[in-house]
C-alpha cells in the first residue's frame, strides 16, 4: 500500500446576472483554495458556478499498468441539491489542464474532454466519504501527473437553474480528495492509496 498526496486542490468560480456568461467565460473571478466545491445555483441577483481543478501524482504507476479499480474518494461538509443535480469528475484530452499551479484560465469549459464517473448528489452522504468509480481506460495518467475537474452535471449539461437554490458538493482541505487505484504489472497486482 502506497500513499501519495494531492498537489493541488482549488475551486474556480463566477458569479454575475446570466448564466450563459458565466458558463462560458473564459477566467474564473473567484478563487478558493484548499476546496473542492463542485456547484451551480442562483439566488435574487446572480447565478453562481464552482469547478475545481484536483491534482495528482501518479508519476508512480508505469507506463504499461492495466488499472483494475479506480475510484474517487470525497468527503463533503455540506451536500446542496436543490434542482436535482450530479457530481462530475472530467479530464482534458492530454492531461495538460489544469494547469499546475492552477490559475484563473482553468476555470474554462473547453478543456473538458471526457467524463470519467459521476454520482447522484441525491445519493451522497454528508460528513462521510463517499466515492465515485472512474472509467479504468482512461482515468489515469501513467508515469505521470493525474489531472481532473470536478464539476455539477448540470454546469455541464448547460441546464442553469430555473429557481433559486443551490446545488453541490462542499469538501474542505481537512479531508483531502484522494483515488484508491488498483493495478496490474506483468501479471502482480499492485493497489495504491493517492491522498
Amino acid at each position: 500500500m502506497v500513499s501519495i498526496t494531492s498537489s493541488v486542490e482549488k475551486a474556480l468560480g463566477n458569479s454575475g446576472p446570466g448564466w450563459a456568461g458565466i458558463r462560458d467565460a473564459a477566467n474564473a473571478g473567484t478563487t478558493l483554495d484548499a476546496i473542492t466545491y463542485p456547484a451551480n445555483g442562483k439566488d435574487s441577483t446572480n447565478y453562481h458556478i464552482y469547478r475545481s481543478p484536483v491534482i495528482y501524482d501518479t508519476s508512480g504507476i508505469p507506463v504499461g499498468a492495466t488499472i483494475t479499480q479506480c475510484r474517487f474518494y470525497f468527503f463533503p461538509t455540506n451536500v446542496y441539491n436543490t434542482h436535482n443535480d450530479s457530481i462530475m469528475v472530467l479530464r482534458s484530452s492530454d492531461w495538460s489542464r489544469p494547469s499546475n499551479p492552477i490559475v484563473a484560465s482553468d476555470y474554462d469549459r473547453q478543456w473538458w474532454d471526457s467524463s470519467l464517473g459521476s454520482k447522484a448528489i441525491a445519493d451522497i452522504i454528508d460528513d462521510a466519504w463517499n466515492y465515485i468509480d472512474l472509467n479504468l481506460a482512461t482515468c489515469i495518467n501513467l508515469g505521470g501527473s493525474t489531472r481532473y475537474y470536478i464539476v455539477s452535471k448540470k454546469d455541464y449539461d448547460n441546464v442553469g437553474p430555473a429557481t433559486n437554490g443551490f446545488n453541490g458538493v462542499y469538501c474542505i482541505d481537512t479531508n483531502k480528495t484522494y483515488l484508491d487505484i488498483a493495478y496490474t504489472l506483468g501479471g502482480k497486482k499492485k493497489v495504491v492509496i493517492v491522498v
